[in-house]
């Protein structure tokens, strides 16, 4: 009965070959698709020797076969090897082959009989032809062949050797795109092509594929449906039609697959991963996916808690610009454990909800763990720079967004903040980031155009000339503003003394500070921080701190200092600090305020073992305040030292201080929450 089944199998592959895959092309090679082995040539007689390319004799010891006789040893050394290697399914192959050469022969019953008669140089071109060095078994063969005129290498041997060569060429024309080449020598070597083998037969219908040859490599994927075993080689081979074949064909292979299936949990598989696949598709090629197929995996990732289905749903319907729905199943795919893609996802669909405070908020943590990060954070930036009404933008994020921006030199973002700051009055800082923003573009003309607007408000003549100038053939809106601010220009300067450096009126009009005299500087960097233009009050104070008064300087670094703060550049706060001696009440009053800040930065960033630190060495300068102790408690928590948070809670709590309080219930249920488990 086993040799029935097997005699059908081999006949339907050869009828597959022979009248499917070869019908329209009488020139091609022909490919022979068999069940797990090759199929079994007729024995030749005893002393026939069939020769080798280079000469190689090889034995046919079909005498033996035909007297049911057993294999002589060196005929086991291949199964020996394999035994001994662990390669069951090899071992049952050598097996079969040998049982069809010699009929009634049974393979020993232990490994040990198996190496009773060893040929030790036979047994190492078995042990390098399983390292895969193909080469020296040549050699070895060759070799022995020189030196004993009588010996000729075991068949077996030879074929495996021959396989496996043509195996590593086929594998590396596939990688190579050389697919005529994959196709003739799979042609040429039809014992490759078998369920053993599913890999050479997936390359071999990527080959046709890539030749236009659609029906034959339908056929070649046809043929490990019908006949190769592993569900999940023929979920996989679905999977590489569904990239390779129009979806007509798919849908006949589909049916194939669905006809074949084990059970009718394989058949949910099947369908659930073709639901993905056709969703995937869709949001690759930006078009809409089937409602049948979106409903499967709603339901597969509500039912499995699945972050991966959830992530994909998310991805598909923000590509279709259904931001809602988008962002609930992001939410979802973070609660089922893919917390930082679904942050992305998340942010990318409160930007189309515009919403672009809250985008602006939960991307910030996240910016700087990778480059589309960064990307995703810039365009939640740009659009809440861009919001209009104009949305207050708070120190901490102003101060992330330009990190963000110079990081990346990105020069749309960078006049967005231009923008963003000369509508709010604090047109030096404009001017700036529009001279940044051009020296990353220098054919950005919305940044030239800005500048030049800046400039022509705060009277840069010559500036602005000079601007007009590269740019009157490149923006007609350029050159027309050197013509309608003449006029304007003119009268400002007849009112104006001449020498330069005049002072300052107040602050509430916008000019170069560097025009100033450093007294004149340092008194409009105070009136300017009075009024929270704190960028351009640093602006001030470092041109104050080149006076030549060490009470000036010293006034000015403070300043500087307190202004850096107040916007949340640290690192250039600490710097300020130490450009001038400071009275020692100063200097321990900014030391406090930039120990207290980096703190405070130091949490929001997650970095809880360094808040501590930092809280610590404030405290040697003088008692923690209660905002601070508070700062302190939840740092605890973070970390997971409990007693320790209800300590500093439980101390705020018999103060007065309302956090302590609402402190003590977040540390308990934390405490007593049940451990999460992963969604992995």
């Amino acid at each position: 009965m086993k040799h029935l089944v097997q005699l059908v199998l081999l006949t339907s592959a050869v009828y597959f070959a022979h009248t499917v895959l070869f019908a329209d092309d009488a020139v091609s090679p022909r490919i022979t698709f068999s069940q797990d082995r090759p199929e079994i040539q007729p024995v030749k007689p005893a002393a026939d020797r069939v020769v080798q390319p280079g000469g190689t004799r090889v034995t046919q010891s079909s005498g033996d076969a035909e007297s049911g006789t057993s294999p002589r040893p060196e005929d086991l050394a291949g199964l020996r090897y394999f035994a001994q290697t662990g390669d069951a399914a090899r071992y049952r192959i050598e097996i079969e082959r040998l049982q069809a050469l010699y009929p009634g022969w049974q393979p020993p019953a232990s490994l040990s009989d198996l190496q009773t008669e060893g040929d030790p140089q036979l047994d190492l071109m078995w042990q390098l032809f399983g390292e895969e060095k193909y080469a020296q078994v040549r050699k070895l063969i060759e070799e022995r062949v020189k030196s004993d005129p009588d010996w000729s290498p075991p068949a077996d041997l030879l074929a495996n050797l021959t396989a496996a060569e043509a195996r590593v060429r086929l594998v590396n024309a596939s990688g190579l795109q050389q697919y005529d080449t994959v196709i003739r020598v799979a042609a040429e070597n039809p014992g490759l092509l078998t369920c053993a083998n599913v890999d050479i037969i997936w390359r071999v219908a990527k080959a046709f594929a890539e030749r236009d040859r659609l029906e034959r490599a339908k056929d070649a994927y046809s043929y490990i449906l019908e006949n190769c075993s592993v569900p999940s080689e023929r979920i996989a081979t679905l999977q590489k039609a569904l990239e390779d074949l129009p979806r007509d064909m798919v849908d006949q292979l589909v049916a194939t697959e669905q006809a074949q299936a084990g059970s009718e949990e394989e058949l949910a598989t099947i369908r659930g991963d073709l639901a993905r696949l056709n969703v995937s598709q869709s949001l690759a090629s930006d078009s809409p996916a089937d409602d049948a197929d979106l409903k499967l995996l709603e339901t597969a990732a509500r039912d499995r808690n699945s972050a991966d289905d959830a992530m994909l749903l998310g991805w598909y319907y923000l590509g279709q610009e259904n931001f809602g729905t988008a962002q609930t199943w992001f939410k979802q795919a973070s609660a089922d454990g893919a917390r930082e893609e679904a942050t992305q996802g998340l942010g990318l669909a409160l930007i189309g909800l515009d919403r672009p405070n809250e985008a602006e908020e939960l991307l910030r943590t996240e910016w700087q763990a990778s480059e589309d990060a960064r990307n995703n954070y810039l365009a939640a930036a740009s659009a809440l720079l861009a919001a209009r009404p104009l949305v207050e933008i708070g120190a901490q994020p102003f101060a992330a967004i330009s990190e963000a921006v110079s990081g990346a030199q990105d020069a749309r973002v960078a006049q967005e903040i231009a923008w963003y700051a000369y509508e709010i009055a604090q047109t030096q800082t404009a001017s700036q980031w529009f001279e940044l923003a051009l020296s990353w573009q220098p054919d950005y003309e919305a940044a030239a155009f800005g500048l030049a607007l800046s400039l022509n408000k705060m009277s840069e003549k010559e500036a602005l000339a000079a601007l007009v100038a590269s740019w009157s053939n490149r923006s007609e809106r350029i050159a027309d503003l050197a013509v309608t601010s003449g006029a304007r220009t003119q009268k400002v300067a007849g009112g104006t003394p001449s020498g330069g450096g005049g002072r300052a009126a107040g602050c509430a009009t916008s000019i170069n500070p560097a025009r100033l005299s450093p007294g004149t500087a340092l008194s409009r960097g105070w009136c300017l921080l009075n009024k929270n233009r704190a960028l351009e009050a640093a602006d001030s104070f470092g041109v104050a701190l080149t006076s030549g008064s060490g009470r000036v300087r010293s006034e000015a670094a403070y300043g500087q200092t307190l202004a850096y703060l107040r916007i949340g550049l640290l690192n250039q706060a600490a710097i300020s600090a130490t450009q001038a001696s400071l009275p020692p009440e100063q200097a321990r009053e900014l030391q406090l305020d930039l120990l207290s800040k980096r703190a405070s930065a130091a949490f929001e960033a997650g970095r809880y073992s360094e808040t501590l630190l930092l809280l610590d060495e404030r405290r040697q300068y003088a008692p923690e305040p209660f905002d601070l102790m508070e700062l302190r408690g939840y740092a605890y928590l973070q970390m997971g030292r409990y007693e320790a948070s209800l300590q500093i809670f439980e101390a705020l709590a018999a103060a007065g201080h309302r956090g302590g309080e609402r402190g003590i219930i977040t540390t308990l249920e934390a405490r007593n929450a049940p451990p999460s488990t992963s969604g992995d």
